[in-house]
């Protein structure tokens, strides 16, 4: 029943950020307390969306990493079976590279 708003975010785990908002508000502050602070609950749910964020974007750097160095690009293009035509710019091979990869 999820569906994805962006990749590695499903309404699934808003609404699990959501629970686990409020319990940390209450685990820190006072039972009660997230009930009657929705803006300290708002508060611990930006934290933990800044975090999945931050997660999400480490993990696409890792991804394609390999588009930063030409070396990088020849050995990505090995694995996928992709070699340089003769008089290739990187730029073309990386394209090639990316449209098979991506």
């Amino acid at each position: 029943m999820s569906k994805h708003i962006i990749p590695g975010l499903t309404t699934d785990s808003l609404e699990d950020d959501f629970a686990q908002a409020h319990a940390d508000v209450d685990a820190c502050y006072g039972v009660g307390h997230a009930a009657a602070n929705p803006g300290l609950v708002a508060a611990f749910l930006l934290r933990r969306s800044l975090e999945r964020t931050a997660k999400i974007v480490q993990a696409s750097a890792r991804a394609y990493h390999w588009m930063t160095s030409d070396a990088g690009t020849k050995a990505k293009g090995r694995a996928l079976g992709i070699e340089p035509r003769p008089g290739e710019s990187m730029d073309d091979y990386r394209a090639r590279v990316l449209e098979r990869f991506g």
